[in-house]
This record gives C-alpha cells, structure tokens and sequence, in this order.
C-alpha cells in the first residue's frame, strides 16, 4: 500500500483505482493473489519435489509425505474392510505405512546400506 499513489485527481473527478497491484488497473490474477492464501514454502517440499527425478518419483514420495499411500491401515481408516498382512516380511505384521518404509527388516537393512554408503549414522533416528 506505501508504494501504491494514485493518480493526481484532475479537475476534482473521482477515479476508479484498484488497490490490489501498483499499475491501479484491475486484473484477474491480482485479485488471485489477494484471495488466495499464501503459505510460506517449506523445506521439507523442497526435498521432494526435485526437478532431477521423474514426476511420478516426486509424486509418490509427496503421497509417502502426506501419507496417502494405499497401505492396509488407510484403507481401513477409510472403512475398507480388509485382513492386513506385511508381503515384505515373513512375520506377518500389519501393513503400516511406518512398517512398510521403515521398520520392516528387508526396509530397514536397506536403510542401513544406503546410510552406511552415504556416511550417514541413522542409529536412533526416526522419519518424523
């Protein structure tokens, strides 16, 4: 508002100014902008949305991200009814997102190689 001055008011006429944008012409996308909400970008997005991996990588890490990924206990969050079993392990737990990405053994030796590749000590550490 400090950088927005309106025109000199010529002969004592009212003119029409719009306030949303410094020009005082009315546009589409001005009024966007100041009806919409915007949130400061988080760091965490910066992470998943890599312009050097494929879109469906990025799409699916968001969806692991917003934990929207069709794992046996969302489902039954949704009222699917449905006997839960973990494919990826021989003990038969319940198909968690947390389980199927992180505590699984196969999941979790896997973390363990990549960690140890990349020098990084996960000893304690949680995904959240």
């Amino acid at each position: 508002m400090e950088n927005i001055s309106p025109p000199s008011l010529l002969f004592g006429n009212d003119v029409a100014w719009w306030m949303a944008n410094s020009q005082g012409r009315f546009k589409v996308k001005s009024a966007w902008d100041l009806m919409r909400s915007k949130h400061e970008q988080k760091r965490d997005y910066d992470l998943i949305w890599n312009r050097g991996l494929p879109f469906k990588i990025n799409f699916f890490l968001w969806r692991v991200w917003k934990r929207r990924i069709s794992t046996d206990d969302n489902l039954e969050r949704m009222k699917i009814n449905i006997v839960s079993r973990c494919w990826c392990c021989d003990k038969k737990k319940k198909e968690t997102i947390t389980h199927l990405f992180l505590t699984a053994p196969i999941v979790a030796k896997l973390w363990r190689v990549s960690a140890n590749f990349a020098a990084i000590n996960i000893e304690g550490m949680h995904l959240q």
